[in-house]
């Protein structure tokens, strides 16, 4: 929802950033329509994280025979001693994963640093020493270089381990950069063996803890849940007390990402900009023409207790634009969805349905919305408000908060023979916080992509079905009685895809 390239011959993928004064490099997989190739890596600036100018491809697969020739896998930008830029990448994907280096000195035209990997992968004990035994997907990519606190450079990358069971080898492999041409490899990280891969690991110090994050999904080989999702798939986390201690689980260990089996918000990294540290990543679609892959709007994480949360950037005020908030608000008065009773008043809709579900509905200027209430939940079963939806509410994108079963759920709204249908939803997140008393919420729709924040931390952040054709808001009550007060509402600038 935030930046796609304009070509129609490549989507987005995996992507990285480096910030270098006051601009911001976002490099990605620019993958090839149709066929999963990514070759070359893609490279725009931004001076906000919002407005991008795109710069010519990097072209860094070698000739057939070469031990980096076919496909460019995931890489990352950081600055040497020497003060010129550099990019540790992933050659060839295929048969086998090694990891190369290129250099430049002005962040757009690169060349190898040597003809050979700078960090080969290991083939001994106690990463796998022979991928192919198994036959399943081997792991030695996505480089992270990081200086840690004991004056040492290092290297992080997606490995497994040699034993275990297969769906939960995976771990961080670790290497010291005594120089740029000489990377050790070390002992790996010490997390816990539960993941059936760690891609595109980061570690990051936050308020005194270390942080590890990396990309999972359930569907690999092992159903991950955990305190907010079920079957998730995302960016996931650990925390430890120093980066080669021991690594252990948080409250929720999913950063971001979806439950339900969805993947939708995959890759996150994270950079500090401006004295805060925002964490970026991508959507996840298909390879082909008019692809939901995009760079996804930035976010500021925080550490609140044992887990990580996200929260609105305060920069997404660049793309806002005024708009006033809807005070017509009609209920249905024939059909499936004119059950239930409903009040206007300074501003605030108040509905009642003590059997299924009611809706109120009014217009906006805009489907793309940053849209922040209040939910009065009283003694409703479950309350919520809907963006992008159609005159009747039809097809409304709805966040619902769940009192009964301490959950907030995602879904869209459809029509029954007697009444609203609002499951099964699109993805659900369990919250104890969700309770019979007022919460915050903000809703943003841009293009194809939703995100909301309950009580200003991320729950959604989803790619929806289509774009979004309805531009009404949608009040919904159910089993009882609750309030919906809007507060603020801006129409947010289309993101470009010229």
């Amino acid at each position: 929802m935030n930046f796609a390239p304009t070509a129609t011959d490549r989507v987005l993928h995996d992507t990285w950033v480096f910030v270098h004064g006051d601009e911001v490099h976002l490099f990605y997989l620019a993958m090839q329509v149709g066929n999963n190739q990514h070759r070359l890596i893609g490279h725009a600036v931004s001076a906000d994280w919002l407005h991008w100018t795109e710069l010519p491809y990097i072209d860094l697969a070698g000739p057939a025979g070469s031990w980096d020739a076919g496909r460019v896998g995931t890489g990352h930008t950081f600055q040497g001693a020497d003060g010129r830029f550099y990019m540790a990448y992933t050659g060839r994907i295929d048969p086998q994963e090694d990891i190369g280096l290129a250099v430049s000195d002005d962040l757009v035209n690169w060349t190898k640093v040597q003809d050979t990997p700078v960090w080969p992968q290991a083939l001994t004990p106690p990463y796998e020493t022979d991928f192919r035994e198994r036959g399943v997907f081997q792991a030695w990519r996505d480089p992270f270089v990081v200086d840690l606190p004991d004056g040492n450079r290092y290297a992080l990358l997606c490995a497994k381990r040699g034993d275990g069971p297969l769906a939960a080898r995976a771990c961080v492999a670790v290497a010291r950069l005594d120089d740029l041409h000489s990377w050790t490899t070390r002992e790996p990280l010490r997390t816990p063996p539960l993941f059936p891969t760690m891609e595109v690991p980061e570690i990051f110090e936050l308020e005194g803890r270390w942080w590890l994050t990396f990309n999972a999904h359930g569907g690999w080989g092992r159903r991950l849940d955990t305190a907010s999702r079920t079957m998730a798939g995302g960016t996931f986390c650990l925390v430890a007390e120093e980066p080669f201690g021991e690594w252990q689980l948080p409250e929720d260990s999913l950063l971001i990402g979806s439950g339900q089996g969805r993947h939708d918000a995959v890759v996150a990294r994270s950079v500090l900009w401006q004295g805060e540290r925002l964490v970026y990543h991508h959507y996840n679609g298909s390879g082909e023409t008019g692809s939901a892959r995009a760079l996804g709007l930035p976010k500021v994480v925080e550490a609140v207790g044992n887990r990580l949360v996200l929260r609105p950037w305060p920069g997404l005020a660049a793309i806002q634009r005024p708009a006033d908030v809807p005070t017509d608000w009609q209920a249905p008065a024939a059909g499936p969805f004119s059950s239930g009773i409903w009040e206007v008043q300074n501003g605030q809709i108040t509905g009642r349905c003590e059997h299924g579900a009611a809706v109120c509905v009014a217009p906006m200027d805009s489907s793309d919305v940053d849209l922040s209430c209040e939910i009065h939940l009283h003694e409703a079963e479950r309350a919520g408000i809907g963006v992008a939806g159609k005159a009747d509410g039809l097809g409304a994108a709805v966040v619902l908060l769940d009192a009964k079963r301490h959950q907030v759920a995602l879904t869209e709204l459809r029509a029954g023979t007697f009444g609203p249908v609002l499951d099964p939803p699109v993805d659900v997140a369990h919250c104890l916080a969700c309770h019979g008393g007022a919460h915050r919420l903000r809703v943003l729709k841009r293009h194809r992509y939703i995100e909301a924040f309950l009580d200003d931390e991320l729950v959604f952040s989803t790619v929806w079905k289509d774009t979004g054709a309805g531009n009404h808001l949608v009040a919904v009550v159910e089993g009882g009685g609750a309030m919906v007060h809007p507060t603020a509402l801006h129409a947010l600038e289309p993101m470009r895809r010229d």
